[in-house]
């Protein structure tokens, strides 16, 4: 892995990229695809894994951007009492939107939203 004093080559990992790209694509093995396309399988194989540790550190690094939607699996629950059940109870107010809590929701339900919200802020 690469230092981050040392300056990647963006013109070599495009080429590389592409290249893991196609190979998926072609349906070939690794091996096949590298004697085709006249590459070095060993290099394949080391740019292969980087490309994917290098994305992996990405994310893990990157928050989901502002206007990326997150979606969280929503279950619709049995409402106790319907009349209650039009205004919310909590509201938590988020820079992109908000979440609005209304009464009948259970419990798990609530522990699920809120580890959602949790990761979603780290």
């Amino acid at each position: 892995m690469l230092r981050k004093t040392e300056k990647r080559d963006k013109a070599k990992e495009l080429f590389w990229r592409k290249a893991v790209a196609r190979q998926s694509e072609s349906g070939l093995s690794q091996n096949a695809f590298c004697r085709e396309e006249r590459l070095n399988p060993n290099c394949f194989s080391w740019w292969k894994r980087e490309i994917s540790q290098r994305d992996a550190d990405k994310a893990a690094r990157s928050p989901v951007p502002e206007n990326q939607a997150v979606f969280v699996p929503v279950a619709q629950l049995p409402v106790k009492n319907h009349v209650d059940s039009i205004r919310p109870i909590a509201e938590i107010d988020l820079s992109a939107g908000v979440v609005r809590i209304f009464a009948g929701i259970e419990r798990h339900a609530l522990h699920e939203i809120i580890a959602v919200l949790r990761e979603v802020a780290y």
